[in-house]
């Protein structure tokens, strides 16, 4: 390995605690940091991110045992035999995946998808969870009722198109990977450097992502919009929402609803862009070492 990016990445990573999680039929992966005493904070990733999301956090937070777990599809974990990935399976998934790790009294961190997917376990077993973390996320991905048998009809159709092209993946440089990467939205290069060492198979001819391919078909947004506020009212513990000044607002006109239905909510704004808490961990490090005191 000639890249020096590529190195550095690898050398944070390194630092970790690897973790494997039986959810048979799946074999679940994690990457943890901090003393085994400390609570436990399960952490969620975004869409197409994986467990290194929370690396760089997790040196700013050395009193906390995080445990960054990678959905199925994403990262080291077992893809779906079917290639079809719904928020509520993945909310299932966290759960077993709690279980499995024997938490029972424990915190959740998410960041964009993994907010909305945490937020969503934090209403779905309240009595277990003691603190919630969201950032840059509030809920998933909601629809207006009569919206939902079209959305579903779409990703349907969308998923049947794909799946009558053949799959023309390519190894690529390292550089190349993280440039790709980089375009999707606007992000710290050290943080995709990050990403991409784990989320790539390494090979003598370059590297090839190991996400699920289905993933990146149209996501299936066939929770309704009343659906989605009725996990967040069912949420009891304190919540901390942090939101960058210059990251995504995709939940436009929804959000102050759904920030009405979390009873006990602090919310946090911080500079910075969608991955803040990738590209400067420090600023949003401290309110969440304050809330988790």
């Amino acid at each position: 390995m000639n890249d020096e990016g590529a190195r550095a990445a690898l050398a944070v990573l390194e630092r970790a605690e690897e973790i494997d999680i039986d959810v048979a039929p799946l074999r679940l992966k994690a990457l943890a940091w901090g003393p085994h005493d400390g609570l436990p904070v399960l952490c969620l990733h975004g869409w197409l991110d994986n467990a290194a999301s929370f690396a760089r956090l997790a040196d700013h937070l050395p009193h906390l045992r995080l445990i960054a777990l990678e959905l199925p599809g994403h990262g080291h974990s077992d893809h779906r035999a079917d290639g079809t990935y719904q928020p509520l399976d993945w909310v299932a998934d966290v759960v077993r995946a709690a279980d499995a790790l024997q938490l029972d009294d424990f915190a959740i961190m998410g960041h964009s998808m993994g907010a909305g997917i945490g937020s969503m376990v934090a209403g779905t077993i309240p009595g277990r969870i003691a603190r919630l973390v969201l950032i840059e996320g509030l809920g998933g991905g909601g629809v207006p009722d009569d919206e939902v048998p079209e959305r579903l009809r779409v990703f349907l159709e969308e998923e049947r198109q794909a799946r009558a092209v053949l799959d023309r993946r390519r190894p690529a440089a390292f550089d190349s990977a993280v440039r790709a990467r980089m375009a999707a939205r606007p992000i710290d290069r050290a943080s995709v450097e990050l990403l991409v060492a784990r989320g790539v198979h390494w090979s003598e001819d370059g590297v090839m992502w190991r996400h699920d391919r289905a993933l990146q078909r149209a996501r299936p947004r066939t929770m309704s919009e009343g659906q989605v506020q009725a996990f967040l009212r069912a949420i009891e513990c304190p919540t901390l929402l942090v939101m960058a000044n210059d990251g995504e607002r995709w939940l436009g006109d929804v959000f102050e609803d759904r920030a009405a239905c979390i009873r006990n909510l602090r919310k946090v704004d911080v500079e910075g862009q969608h991955h803040v808490h990738m590209d400067d961990p420090v600023v949003v490090a401290e309110p969440i070492r304050e809330f988790l005191q």
